[in-house]
C-alpha cells in the first residue's frame, strides 16, 4: 500500500533535528514498499517505485539512498528522469546540489539520441563521456557517431570531440571536432572528391568555435 508523499520528508525533518546540515530538501519524495534509517551512516533508504520531485523535474527508481551529511541522493534500478519535457533512462543516478550524474544513460536531444557511459546534467549544460549520437532509434543502431566527449547546450548546439562515424562495426570517417546546431538541418561534413588542373583532390572543412562564442 502506498505511503503519503510527504512521509519521507517528515522523517528527514526529524533526522535533521539530530544531524543538522545546511541542505535544501527536495519538494517531495514518495515510495511504495518501505524505508530504513541508518543513524551510524546518516543514510535513509527508500524502496519501491521511488519518486523524487525537484525543481527541474522528477527522478523515478526502484531504490533511493539519501546520504544526509553529503546532501546526496543515490538512485538505482529502472532509473527514469523526467526533465524539461524529455525522458532520460539510466542504470544509476545521483542528485546533488542541482546536478544530475548518470551512468549508462540514454536521452533524446532534438532529432538525436544520445547514449553514454557517464553523463553530467545541469540547467545550462549536458556533458557525456564515451558516448554516441544517432538518429536511428533501434537498440543496436545501424549508424552512429561515437565520441570521446559530447557537450550539449540545450536548444542551441551539440559539440562533439573525437567523433567517429560508424555504420555497424565499421568506422568510415573521423572528425577531431564537430559542431551540430539544434533546430536546424544538419549534414555530416564528409570530404568531397573532385578533379582539378592538377588531378584528383579530396577536401573537407572543420567548424571551430570562435573566442566570441560564434562558430
Amino acid at each position: 500500500m502506498g505511503r503519503p508523499r510527504a512521509y519521507l520528508l517528515l522523517l528527514l525533518c526529524c533526522i535533521y533535528l539530530v544531524h543538522p546540515v545546511h541542505a535544501a530538501l527536495p519538494s517531495t519524495l514518495s515510495f511504495q514498499e518501505g524505508i530504513e534509517y541508518n543513524p551510524a551512516q546518516g543514510a535513509v533508504t527508500a524502496r519501491g517505485q521511488v519518486v523524487l520531485t525537484y525543481a527541474e523535474g522528477e527522478i523515478h527508481a526502484d531504490e533511493a539512498v539519501y546520504l544526509w551529511d553529503e546532501d546526496l541522493f543515490l538512485f538505482s534500478g529502472n532509473v527514469v528522469i523526467m526533465q524539461d519535457g524529455e525522458q532520460i533512462t539510466a542504470s544509476k543516478a545521483q542528485y546533488q546540489g542541482g546536478q544530475l550524474t548518470l551512468a549508462g544513460a540514454a536521452m533524446a536531444q532534438g532529432e538525436f539520441i544520445l547514449r553514454a557511459e557517464q553523463v553530467a546534467i545541469t540547467q545550462e549544460l549536458i556533458v557525456a563521456a564515451d558516448g554516441s549520437l544517432t538518429t536511428c532509434d533501434l537498440a543496436d543502431p545501424h549508424y552512429q557517431l561515437s565520441a570521446r566527449e559530447v557537450r550539449i547546450h540545450p536548444g542551441d548546439k551539440i559539440i562533439v570531440e573525437g567523433a567517429a562515424y560508424r555504420e555497424g562495426a565499421v568506422t568510415l570517417y573521423y572528425w577531431p571536432y564537430l559542431i551540430i546546431p539544434l533546430g536546424e538541418e544538419f549534414n555530416l561534413p564528409f570530404p568531397q572528391l573532385g578533379r582539378g588542373p592538377e588531378g584528383l583532390f579530396l577536401k573537407t572543412a572543420f567548424p571551430y568555435p570562435l573566442p566570441s562564442g560564434g562558430w
